[in-house]
């Protein structure tokens, strides 16, 4: 076997076993990033050393660590702490994104703004970013993360495709503080929805198709961006990455404050060219056959 091949279940829930028994895991640390790591330099091919790199997140603010674990040994073979203002804060964990989006929800500098722009609190999705590590007093030795809100109309909705522009709010997820809320003024909220299946036909178009008339698709319909693997919200069907280049911690960019705020996300396709989503999802049934003759004209474009 290959000292290349990919790591197996076994294996990660052994490097997560001898780090426990090292201290290293409790109520109060996460695992922000485990990968595997090439062999040693110079190794004889004829000797397998599986290692594994693993980031440790402690949620209540100490250091974050960077350790490397033999799983052929069995042990922690370095253990290393990092300097936050040095290395940057480690990945943005799923946790994080419940913490930042309920904290807003609260904030009434948050609502007040909203309440300007229009969309109920409780359709607003927050994707928090990393905020990156900069000369801000303010911020220094925090783990700061920058919320962007999207609205999500029902629950199978991309909210990816209605961004709030000109609003973004800064959270500190360990105090648990909004740190700061950036209203640079209200802009039109995109209502066409991104809502796409399979071949680039938009989902709400075959749910109309396949319902009766005067009938709504059934809930789940092939509604939704489709099927992303790994950590994510099912609300935005988010992935949390661990970086590019390497398993390292992220020192995300970020834009002076002034102009932190731009469109994100692309409006998709439309159904019907109404924009009201209620009048979309309740659009009469076709003709006998039409749902295969949209299928077969769908593959012809594609190919």
């Amino acid at each position: 076997m290959t000292p290349y091949r990919l790591a197996a279940a076994a294996e990660i829930t052994e490097v997560q076993g001898i780090l426990r028994a090292g201290g290293l895991l409790g109520p109060e640390k996460r695992i922000a990033y485990l990968g595997l790591l090439d062999p040693a330099r110079g190794a004889a091919v004829d000797t397998e050393d599986r290692r594994f790199r693993v980031f440790i997140h402690d949620v209540s603010g100490g250091r974050p660590l960077d350790v490397a674990v033999s799983v052929t040994s069995g042990e922690v073979t370095s253990v290393v702490e990092l300097d936050k203002a040095l290395a940057g804060e480690l990945p943005v964990l799923e946790e994080e994104f419940d913490v930042v989006e309920q904290l807003l929800a609260a904030d009434e500098r948050w609502l007040r703004a909203l309440a300007h722009r229009g969309p109920d609190v409780g359709k607003v999705r927050v994707a928090p970013l990393s905020a990156g590590v900069f000369e801000y007093p303010e911020e220094k030795g925090r783990r700061i993360l920058r919320g962007l809100a999207f609205v999500q109309d029902f629950p199978e909705d991309s909210a990816w495709a209605h961004p709030v522009d000109g609003l973004v709010a800064y959270v500190d997820v360990v105090s648990r503080e909004v740190t700061q809320v950036l209203d640079l003024g209200a802009m039109p909220i995109p209502a066409e929805h991104g809502n796409y299946h399979g071949g680039g036909v938009p989902a709400v178009c075959f749910a109309h198709l396949a319902a009766g008339a005067g009938q709504r698709p059934a809930p789940g319909h092939g509604l939704g961006s489709g099927d992303d693997r790994g950590a994510r919200s099912p609300a935005l069907g988010r992935r949390v990455r661990s970086g590019v280049g390497g398993p390292r911690p992220l020192r995300s960019r970020r834009h002076r404050r002034s102009r932190t705020v731009g469109r994100r996300g692309a409006p998709g396709g439309h159904c019907t060219g109404n924009d009201d989503v209620a009048a979309r999802r309740d659009a009469p049934g076709p003709a006998p056959g039409a749902v295969q003759r949209l299928k077969r004209d769908s593959q012809e474009l594609s190919r």
